[in-house]
C-alpha cells in the first residue's frame, strides 16, 4: 500500500441545498492507496510496526437514517437481519435503495454482479418488490424513502462528520487511525479504546444505539 494522506470529497455541488453537506467522506490519495485493498489484505497493514483492527460500524446510514428521522431502530444485534431472507440480499437491498432517489422495479445490475461474484443463490422468487415488501415491514423507516427528504449524499455527511470528530478525538490521544468510509484500521493495542469512542461519538451525535464489529 501507500499512504500520501486523506482527502474530503463532496457530491452533488449543483444540487439546490448543498452547502458543503452533501457527501464528504474521506478517501485516500493516489492510486495504490490502503482503502482499495481487499478487507484482507488491510488486515496486513501494520501502523509503526503493529499489527492492526478494524472496526466495523454495522449499518451505519441505516442506523443514521433511524436518527434523522427519529425512528426506533429494531431491537437486533444486527438489524440487516430478516428470518428467511439471506443477509447478505437484504443489504445489497437496502445498498442499492438508498444509493438511489427511489425505489428501483427490478434488481439493478450491480446487484446481480454482487450475487454471482459472492455465489449467492437467490431464489428467483426474491423478486426486488418482494423484498421490498419484506424489508419496510422489518424496517419501516424505509416505506417512504423517495418522498423522505433525506437523499445518500445526507447520510454520507453525516457519517463522515462523525468519523472525522472520532478521528481528532483518537488524535488527542495519540492513536492512528485510518477510515474506510464506515470503519476504522487502528493498531491493535488500541482497538478497545479506539471501539469505544467510536461508539461513543456516533450514539452522541445520532442519538441511537450503534453496534461496532471488530473486536
Amino acid at each position: 500500500m501507500e499512504f500520501y494522506g486523506l482527502r474530503r470529497l463532496y457530491n452533488e455541488g449543483d444540487h439546490p441545498s448543498f452547502n458543503w453537506n452533501l457527501g464528504g467522506r474521506l478517501y485516500g490519495v493516489g492510486e495504490n492507496n490502503y482503502q482499495r485493498l481487499k478487507k484482507e489484505q488491510r488486515s496486513m497493514i501494520k501502523i509503526n510496526g503493529e499489527a492492526v483492527e478494524e472496526l466495523d460500524i454495522n449499518a451505519s446510514y441505516l442506523r443514521i437514517l433511524h436518527s434523522l428521522r427519529d425512528f426506533s431502530i429494531p431491537d437486533a444485534e444486527d438489524i440487516y437481519a430478516i428470518e428467511g431472507i439471506d443477509r447478505r440480499i437484504v443489504k445489497s437491498w437496502i445498498s442499492s435503495t438508498l444509493g438511489h432517489t427511489g425505489f428501483h422495479r427490478a434488481w439493478p445490475s450491480r446487484s446481480i454482479e454482487e450475487f454471482e461474484k459472492s455465489n449467492i443463490q437467490k431464489p428467483k422468487k426474491l423478486t426486488y418488490p418482494l423484498v421490498m415488501e419484506k424489508v419496510v415491514e422489518h424496517l419501516p423507516v424505509l416505506s417512504d424513502w423517495p418522498q423522505c427528504g433525506v437523499r445518500w449524499s445526507n447520510l454520507m455527511f453525516e457519517e463522515s462528520e462523525a468519523m472525522i470528530s472520532t478521528m481528532e478525538a483518537l488524535r488527542e490521544i495519540d492513536v492512528v487511525a485510518l477510515p474506510v468510509h464506515d470503519s476504522l484500521i487502528v493498531p491493535h493495542s488500541k482497538a478497545v479504546i479506539a471501539h469505544d469512542i467510536l461508539k461513543e461519538t456516533f450514539e452522541k451525535r445520532f442519538g441511537v444505539n450503534f453496534v461496532i464489529k471488530g473486536l
